[in-house]
């Protein structure tokens, strides 16, 4: 199993005034993460996603990586995704 440093602090999702595209298939996420954000709940949302493997340093799962962004009130389920994540390695 692959050891993941800052997956808690990587992860963010922050609000938008437009609707955002329904994510797409992001290298290494797993489905269902996808279907979690692709729901009409979060159809504002903007997700950044900055996974790197502890060992190597190596970028694992990256999406909307380089871009900043104000965490919302989900980073109270941040340890959840970070748990789910880290399973599937």
């Amino acid at each position: 199993m692959r050891r993941l440093t800052g997956v808690a602090a990587a992860i963010a999702l922050a609000g938008i005034a437009a609707p955002a595209a329904e994510a797409a298939p992001v290298p290494g996420l797993p489905p269902e993460a996808l279907t979690v954000m692709n729901q009409p709940a979060y159809r504002h949302s903007q997700w950044n996603i900055a996974v790197r493997d502890a060992a190597t340093g190596a970028p694992v799962i990256s999406l909307n990586a380089d871009v900043l962004a104000q965490p919302g009130s989900a980073n109270d389920d941040v340890g959840k995704v970070a748990a789910s994540i880290q399973g599937a390695y």
